[in-house]
């Protein structure tokens, strides 16, 4: 049996799920656009070639905890996604450190999704040193909303993140790179518990919002080191 066979066939493991086309992620604690997202990522990408992990949260430098929306991991690269379910026009500069969404005559600011996908990409790459510069910062909205701004290549809609993944062709990774990191992030996700409750109140301590003063909270519990 192949390694990554073994990892994402365990059948003690409750966060996994197995796509009716033979995809298998972890899917717990998912938004239903999320779940549709990895839907969309499963039924065009090759199960053989690519591996998806979802809801990932990982210890961070700088924010203690960063949670990932999805992962996809392959030779030719590994993809960090950061997936939003917006509606309505949205506004943004990939410079800026905040963008604009507009919907039924609301109107409000948010974070700039790249920089905020930034810090997941370094936590990942904080986890991961043993891999070379291959990691993607990508930003997906959900077909229901408008990017009226200046199209940056790696802010998708929906029905573009497979074939931009797939427009990748260089081989960045050997296979026992790629099982290093398949390896690492499935034992992260059976390893290492921290709930949505502690992971926000470590984002607060850390923008100084309403738990400025206290310690982040974080549950200790070991991470295997890959090498």
């Amino acid at each position: 049996m192949k390694l990554w066979q073994f990892l994402f066939s365990n059948p003690v493991n409750k966060q996994l799920e197995i796509h009716n086309h033979g995809h298998r992620c972890y899917s717990e604690g998912l938004t239903a656009y999320e779940q549709h997202l990895v839907s969309v990522l499963a039924k065009n990408l090759d199960p053989d070639n690519y591996y998806i992990f979802n809801n990932v949260t990982l210890p961070s430098t700088y924010t203690t905890t960063t949670q990932i929306d999805h992962i996809v991991v392959s030779i030719n690269g590994i993809f960090v996604i950061e997936s939003k379910d917006f509606t309505g026009w949205i506004f943004g500069n990939k410079n800026r450190p905040q963008w604009t969404h507009m919907s039924y005559k609301m109107k409000y600011k948010f974070q700039n999704p790249l920089f905020q996908n930034f810090a997941h990409v370094s936590a990942l790459k904080e986890q991961l040193p043993f891999i070379k510069k291959c990691i993607f910062n990508v930003v997906v909205f959900s077909n229901n909303c408008e990017i009226k701004t200046e199209r940056i290549c790696n802010v998708l809609y929906e029905d573009e993140i497979a074939d931009y993944i797939l427009s990748k062709s260089r081989r960045y990774l050997q296979e026992e790179e790629m099982l290093l990191v398949i390896g690492k992030l499935s034992l992260m996700c059976q390893s290492y518990q921290v709930s949505t409750e502690e992971h926000v109140a470590n984002l607060d301590a850390y923008h100084g919002n309403k738990y400025l003063g206290r310690a982040p909270i974080i549950t200790k519990i070991p991470v295997a080191n890959a090498d």
